[in-house]
Order: structure tokens, then C-alpha cells, then sequence
């Protein structure tokens, strides 16, 4: 074989592998945008929000969270089951510029009040600083280069993410734990599920469907004041 007939083949050859990595590059870029996009709208637009948090260490719940939003009121409950069989629930209620938190645990029913600064809705702008990169290069060499492998888990159509610099998943995958995956729902593009080693976090959500008698406070007076 003369040498015109090998440069041609590795002229080809470098075409085609340059062709599969642009490939792979704006493939996952394009998965990596839609994930961040759908995450921001859902942010900005949804009239309420609830999400629901479930940590599980060696298969048994240890915590949960529930967070409901709807205008400026906002509610988070926090159960915290411990190593004695006993639990704490923590129950936080934000309306405008008002804050009580009510606690129970097996030393009884405790409320404290603050005022707090007014939380604003997030802007695309917002949204977007925390889920992205500081430039839009940036974010594109982070998405192009973050593996999405497809799976099922737990019935659902996923990605898988082991590895990725982006904001949106780097927070999750930062720990110290050797196994370490984020599962994204393909059909919702939001994040369904988390592992680390033998921590398991699961994800629930719900848009627009948050009724304001969820809001309404426990009578105070069956609470002594928290010190």
C-alpha cells in the first residue's frame, strides 16, 4: 500500500473520530441545557412548588424534608428519626417577612418567632448563576464533557451521571463517598434520585398543585416558648 492510500485512510480515520466526539460533545451538552432549562423554568414559573426529600442510610428512612411554596409563604417540615426509635419534627412556616418554627420531640412542643427578610422569588438570572457555569463556554465544555448513561431505575427511564463539573450536579458528586450517581428522570428532566456509598436520597415533585390550608399554623398555644 503506497503512502497517498495510508494518509488517506488516517485522514478519514481523524475525521471520524472527530465527528463521533463533536458527536458526544453536543449530545451531551443538549441534555445537560434541557436538564438546566426545564430545572430554571420550573424555578421561576410554577405558580407553587412541593418537594419532598427522603435520605435513607442501609435502607432504613433516617429524614425527610417537605417543602411547600406558594407566593411569599413557604413551608418546610424536617422529620429526624433517631438511633432510639425516637424522632424530632421540625415545622417551619415563612409568610412574607414572618418566621415560626414549631419543634416536637420527646421533650414536648416548643415554638420560636423571628422576623426574617422577605424571600424573593428567584430570577432566570438567579436560577441560572447557581446551576451554571460563570460563562456560557464554560457551561458548554462542562455539559459536552459530563457522561449521561441511559438506565431504569425504580421503573423510571434515567440518566445516570457518575462524573460532571456543572453546578446543577457538582454539589452532589463533590462528597467523599467512592460510589457516588446522580439519577436525572428523562421524562422530567429533574433529579429523581442520589448515591452516596451507602446513602440513598430520593426526590418527589409537584407543580402546581400546593393548597393554601397546607399553611394554615398549629394552634401556638399548645407550644412553649423555645429558649
Amino acid at each position: 500500500m503506497d503512502k497517498k492510500k495510508i494518509l488517506k485512510i488516517c485522514l478519514i480515520m481523524i475525521v471520524l473520530i472527530i465527528a463521533i466526539l463533536l458527536f458526544y460533545m453536543i449530545r451531551n451538552y443538549t441534555i445537560a441545557k434541557n436538564i438546566i432549562d426545564e430545572n430554571i423554568d420550573k424555578a421561576i414559573n410554577s405558580e407553587s412548588i412541593y418537594a419532598k426529600t427522603t435520605i435513607k442510610e442501609e435502607e432504613n428512612i433516617s429524614e425527610t424534608f417537605e417543602n411547600y411554596k406558594k407566593g411569599d409563604k413557604e413551608l418546610t417540615i424536617n422529620i429526624m428519626n433517631n438511633e432510639d426509635g425516637n424522632s424530632t419534627k421540625i415545622s417551619m412556616y415563612i409568610d412574607g417577612d414572618k418566621e415560626t418554627i414549631y419543634y416536637e420531640n420527646k421533650a414536648g412542643k416548643f415554638v420560636q418567632q423571628d422576623e426574617i427578610q422577605k424571600i424573593e422569588k428567584p430570577t432566570e438570572e438567579d436560577a441560572r448563576a447557581s446551576l451554571e457555569k460563570e460563562s456560557k463556554i464554560a457551561t458548554f465544555f462542562a455539559g459536552a464533557f459530563t457522561p449521561f448513561k441511559s438506565v431504569n431505575i425504580d421503573g423510571k427511564d434515567c440518566y445516570l451521571v457518575e462524573k460532571s463539573s456543572l453546578p446543577i450536579f457538582d454539589d452532589m458528586l463533590r462528597d467523599e463517598a467512592k460510589d457516588r450517581r446522580i439519577y436525572i428522570d428523562k421524562e422530567t428532566n429533574m433529579i429523581v434520585k442520589t448515591v452516596a456509598d451507602d446513602v440513598i436520597t430520593e426526590y418527589e415533585y409537584e407543580f402546581n398543585n400546593v393548597d393554601d390550608n397546607i399553611f394554615i399554623q398549629p394552634d401556638i398555644n399548645e407550644y412553649q416558648p423555645y429558649v
